[in-house]
């Protein structure tokens, strides 16, 4: 998958999607996906797939992958596929997308449109505004090595 993202990259290969559902999710990386994000949010669209779904596919067909596993998710997602009307050509094309994401996808770094919250007044407030200066935040909230939400200075 990484080869037509080059290829798209270069003008040599027309930006395509398996379906206009998942535009919004690729057309950064240009039809292609490349990050672990996108995988879930492929599948939420696509297959009607909870969070905890999507988590179960990440896992699935991360890092420690499992033949059965990957055949049980991937028959729930076609079948949630299928529910949302989505068969044929593009189906299969989705289908290939995930699972061969298997072999070559990574975690996206934090991005501009990243959102944390601003401790002090609960709001959410996009990185890019932080980085740019448009918004000043004191505080965020953070998770510490005990689960625990703290407080962290920016």
């Amino acid at each position: 998958m990484v080869h037509p993202y080059i290829r798209r990259r270069r003008g040599r290969e027309p930006v395509t999607y398996p379906h206009p559902s998942l535009e919004p999710i690729l057309r950064r990386t240009l039809g292609v996906p490349l990050f672990q994000e996108q995988l879930l949010k492929m599948a939420m669209v696509t297959a009607g797939f909870s969070a905890t779904e999507a988590e179960e596919l990440r896992r699935a067909f991360g890092f420690k992958r499992s033949e059965r596993l990957m055949a049980e998710v991937e028959t729930k997602l076609r079948a949630g596929m299928a529910r949302q009307g989505i068969h044929g050509a593009a189906a299969e094309e989705i289908v290939h997308a995930i699972t061969a994401f298997a072999l070559y996808g990574f975690p996206e770094c934090v991005v501009g449109g990243t959102r944390v919250i601003d401790a002090d007044t609960g709001r959410w407030v996009a990185i890019e505004d932080i980085v740019s200066g448009r918004v000043r935040i004191e505080s965020t909230l953070a998770c510490d090595a005990n689960m625990k939400t703290r407080n962290v200075a920016s």
